[in-house]
């Protein structure tokens, strides 16, 4: 009808079931709120606990594939894989971004960690050609990456990285690992270098299950994977080149 508002949207989004178990789920819960943050599908979900509501985040064009939280639990990260990507810095509170990078990687994104301050969010490229590990500062002007690496090249592939965290106290220093695979990398010196120890298989000389996650324990000199078969692998934190070189970008 002539004199009837226009509708803008066709659908308004006002609950998301379920969640994407591979993104992961973060525990929001201060002195102000009992919250969890997960993503679903395209949506990032902040579950108010007590008072049974849901703040949604919207604005990625495909499903979210990691996420992460600051530890004062008032920022969260979300990213996805796919065309038209984004990265998005949000305030957990009021449910609005902070600041988004538009098609961070040309595929989106396979991983993402950031330091607890969120000053700085690390990215694993999603899709095919070379993975790149990337490193961006939140509270920069722009939409560049302010450390990025090749992992492995063309000429020399490695296993593809699933996994990535900083060191807690050092956001100078972090840790990359695929399913057998584990890469420390640092920035301390103005690029990206990296450090690629010995597979655990062949180290212990045992069989060893696909990894899942590795993690720099307290004092940063050790860090931990946890594998397939409900192990732990404890690594001592080396600094040494070795193994394929990395070409810097």
């Amino acid at each position: 009808m002539e004199n009837e508002p226009a509708n803008t949207n066709a659908l308004s989004l006002q609950w998301a079931f379920g969640f994407s178990r591979h993104a992961g789920v973060h525990n929001l819960c201060d002195e102000n709120r009992s919250a969890l943050f997960y993503a679903s599908a395209h949506t990032g979900v902040i579950y108010d606990l007590a008072s049974k509501q849901q703040l949604l985040l919207q604005g990625h064009c495909n499903a979210i594939s990691a996420t992460a939280a600051s530890e004062n639990r008032r920022l969260v990260a979300s990213a996805d894989a796919g065309i038209d990507s984004m990265l998005v810095l949000w305030d957990s509170y009021r449910a609005q971004p902070v600041k988004s990078i538009s098609s961070p990687h040309p595929h989106g994104v396979a991983a993402l960690d950031m330091t607890p301050d969120a000053r700085y969010i690390a990215t694993l490229s999603a899709g095919p050609g070379p993975q790149m590990l990337s490193v961006w500062d939140m509270e920069a002007e722009g939409e560049s990456a302010v450390f990025s690496a090749e992992v492995g090249t063309e000429q020399q592939p490695t296993e593809p990285q699933l996994f990535v965290r900083f060191r807690p106290d050092d956001p100078t220093e972090l840790v990359t690992n695929g399913t057998s695979l584990v890469i420390f990398w640092s920035c301390a010196e103005g690029e990206l270098t990296h450090y690629v120890p010995a597979p655990p298989a062949a180290a212990l000389k045992q069989h060893v299950g696909a990894l899942g996650a590795t993690v720099f324990l307290p004092g940063g000199s050790r860090a931990v994977s946890t594998t397939a078969d409900g192990d732990a692998v404890v690594w001592a934190c080396a600094v040494a080149p070795e193994l394929p070189e990395v070409r810097h970008i």
